[in-house]
Formats: C-alpha cells, structure tokens, sequence
C-alpha cells in the first residue's frame, strides 16, 4: 500500500470552475493515480494545506494501517507554515484581515486568526503589517525552515523504523510570495539551519530535486508545467495533460533504496 499526502496539486478532489457560478470535480486522473506502482494507493491529500498536516497526515495515515510499504510526500508552499501555539499563518494572515477568508476556514477559525493580529504586529514592528513584512520576521523564516526539515526527519525516522520506503519532492514553488532579496535570505538561512545539514546527508530516504530551490541547484516540479497545461483561467492547478507530466516527472527521478 502506497501512502501520498499533498495539497491541492495531489487531492483527487478537486473542483474547477465551469464558469463563474458552476464547478465541477475535476474529471481527470491525477499523477498520483499514474505512478509506475501497482499498490494500492491511500490519498490523504487536502486542498489549502502546509507541509505541517501534509506530514502529519502521512503520519495518521502509516499508523492506521499496517501494510504500507511506500510513502510520497508532494511539498506545497513553505510558507503555509504555523508560528507554534499560534493559528496564525502568514500566507492567509492578510485574506483573514480582510475577511475573505471566513467561508473557507470557518468563523471559530477566523476570529481566532484575528486574535493573533496583536502577536502579528508585535513581530513585525507594524500596526498595519502587510504580508511581505512578516516574510521577512527572523522568527518566520526560522519556523519556516525548521519546521518543515524536522517534520520530514521525524516522518523519515518513522519510515525506517517501520521498512516502509519514503519519497519527498517539492510540488509547487518553495517560496512562493517573496521577492528577490527575501528569496536569498532564505537560501542562506536555510544552509545555516541544522536541519539543512542532517537532510542533506540522511540516508533511507529519497528526496527528490533536493534541495528543491533552484538557487542551490535543487528543483520543484511545478515548474515544469507551461500555460497548457494548466486548467487556465486564473486556476493555475494542473489539467489532464499537466497531470501526466508529474506523473512523469515522478516516474523518471524516483529511486529506489534498500529498507
């Protein structure tokens, strides 16, 4: 049994506009459905997610059954992070402000995300902090960082004591919503992190593309994909034809290791 946990690039259930008033599941397979596997696949991927519940939702999932041999990890944005102890989440954190976000989290959520508003301005210096701002916080980037690197070990650690195979791969842009400067700060925050250090020399795992960042030399499979093949109309989610290129894409870097 194959395991795979992603966001919305990874969920079977999808829906895409028709038109401004009608969606529709996506009627395609999607690359997790086209793997060169022949195991049963259970996805517990979730449209909107972070690498956090992705992780941990591979984690559930390898604990609830007991014949799971593989496990495939597809990143989404680092920046779906959570400061701990905090519901607070920087790339939402202006929708929220701006109350557009209510039907999609939920008003108990919500109002808990205005809560935390106080915290926000703290951190960032600003009464009116806007997103760009709080990318930039020491304490952001450190939780961003360390928290997806440890996440992936505690998961891999998990993996190895169970012979369970694990692949991690960046989906979508690592960095996606900062610009130049910030992107650079990352990239040398993140060679600093221990973290960094034990990943880039873990065995018993298959990260594929690492470091994921182009800047370091790594790679993110969004990138392959091109305007056609995309579901289009602002909806940058892959089609049918963007599907059979990850799908691709996995099939052709994977690598196998012994457990």
């Amino acid at each position: 049994m194959i395991i795979i946990s992603g966001d919305s690039f990874s969920t079977p259930n999808l829906r895409v506009l028709i038109d401004e008033e009608m969606s529709i599941q996506a009627p395609w397979k999607i690359w997790a459905d086209q793997l060169s596997f022949d195991d049963k696949v259970i996805n517990v991927s979730r449209s909107g997610i972070g690498n956090d519940l992705i992780i941990r939702n591979a984690i559930d999932a390898l604990l609830k059954y007991s014949n799971v041999n593989r496990v495939i990890i597809a990143l989404s944005q680092w920046v779906r992070f959570s400061i701990r102890g905090r519901f607070f989440n920087p790339q939402i954190f202006k929708g929220v402000r701006d109350s557009v976000k209510d039907t999609l989290y939920g008003k108990r959520e919500t109002n808990i995300f205005r809560k935390d508003i106080k915290t926000i301005e703290t951190l960032t210096g600003s009464e009116e902090p806007e997103i760009k701002a709080m990318f930039n916080t020491p304490l952001a980037i450190e939780t961003m960082i360390d928290d997806t690197l440890r996440d992936i070990y505690i998961l891999q650690q998990l993996c190895k004591q169970r012979g369970v195979r694990l692949h991690v791969f960046q989906m979508l842009q690592p960095w996606a919503g900062f610009d130049e400067s910030a992107r650079n700060a990352i990239t040398k925050e993140l060679l600093n992190r221990d973290y960094f250090d034990i990943m880039d020399s873990l065995n018993g795992i298959d990260l594929i593309g690492w470091p994921f960042t182009p800047l370091l030399g790594g790679y993110f499979f969004d990138k392959s994909l091109i305007s056609i093949d995309r579901v289009g109309n602002g909806d940058a989610h892959p089609n049918k034809q963007g599907h059979i290129k990850l799908a691709g894409m996995f099939n052709e870097n994977y690598k196998e290791y012994k457990v």
